[in-house]
């Protein structure tokens, strides 16, 4: 037996263990880690000259609803005007049409409305009122102070005028009919051209010696509905009107939008109580 020839196969099992360990080594090391990503806060600090755009809320516009006019009152019928006996109590009418002219007094109207004094179509009390049916633009009708009356109203005496209106088949606007109280330092009676009133410090030379007063400025403050009546009440000193001696006309005029039929009944002129 040789001794010898056992020498190769131990060489020979030494070099595979050394590839063995040499391949685990490199399968160990071999395989290298992924890169760690980073992460970013970007969407809130962006540098200025980055070209990323950001996007900024804008504020909402609060839109804030107009408010609308409100009437203080709506119309009211004769039969419930709050402080009506109030009102009889320091004032003393007296009657200037009530289905008829009281003595004194007599109708004009302009041609621009029609006129029918015993009116059956509608009546506050009584049988008759006054139907006046606008033809035109800015139509009078008066209520005046004849040359032969057997009283002067003094306007020291007078308060005002007060009347019952009926709006007939059409509803009326509250700025549709236009009242005056005319006056004379001259004469106490009604003359059409009575130029003896001066409306003293006045800066318009245009505006009317006599207030034209719409029914917005007499607590009308809403369209009066068709086939309704209400109480108007004319307060002289309230209007702002000159100075002048005697009272002799009370004008009621449309304006330049209604046409219709309207009813006039029970027109008083107002005293002040002596008592």
């Amino acid at each position: 037996m040789m001794v010898g020839s056992h020498k190769p196969q131990s060489g020979h099992v030494c070099a595979t263990l050394a590839l063995l360990a040499t391949l685990i080594l490199i399968s160990a090391c071999g395989q290298p880690e992924p890169p760690r990503v980073m992460p970013t806060i970007a969407p809130f600090f962006v540098p200025v000259t980055s070209s990323a755009t950001m996007r900024v809320p804008t504020r909402t516009r609060l839109v804030i609803p107009t408010p609308m006019p409100r009437p203080t009152r709506a119309p009211l019928a004769t039969t419930a005007i709050e402080g009506r006996d109030m009102l009889d109590a320091k004032l003393r009418a007296v009657s200037v049409y009530s289905d008829t002219l009281a003595t004194g007094w007599r109708l004009i109207n302009s041609d621009d409305v029609r006129v029918d004094p015993r009116s059956a179509a509608a009546a506050q009390t009584g049988k008759h009122s006054i139907a006046v049916t606008t033809r035109r633009s800015f139509g009078d009708v008066l209520f005046a102070v004849q040359r032969n009356a057997p009283t002067v109203y003094s306007r020291d005496e007078i308060v005002g005028f007060r009347f019952q209106l009926y709006s007939g088949e059409d509803a009326i606007g509250y700025g549709e009919l236009i009242v005056s109280v005319l006056g004379s330092n001259d004469v106490p009676y009604y003359v059409q051209g009575d130029e003896s009133v001066a409306y003293t410090g006045r800066v318009v030379e245009e505006t009317p010696t006599f207030p034209e007063t719409r029914l917005y400025f007499l607590d009308i403050n809403d369209i009066i509905p068709p086939r309704t009546w209400i109480e108007i009440y004319y307060d002289i000193d309230a209007q702002g009107s000159p100075d002048y001696k005697y009272i002799t006309a009370l004008r009621i005029r449309n304006d330049d939008v209604y046409r219709g039929t309207f009813y006039i009944d029970d027109v008083e002129i107002l005293y002040k109580r002596d008592d």
